[in-house]
């Protein structure tokens, strides 16, 4: 919605990118918080399987 109502403005609205900044750091931190898991899965199946 808000990519469209820049189209129509011709221009970057102070509301629109506060949006998209706040939108861009949630994804972010949704993909360190996948990253992590993944890091703590992957430890967790090494100490499962063992050495060998």
């Amino acid at each position: 919605m808000c990519e469209q109502e820049m189209l129509y403005n011709e221009g970057l609205d102070v509301r629109c990118l506060t949006d998209i900044v706040a939108h861009t750091v949630a994804e972010e931190r949704k993909i360190h918080l996948a990253q992590a898991w993944i890091k703590q899965e992957i430890s967790a199946s090494i100490l499962t399987l063992g050495p060998g």
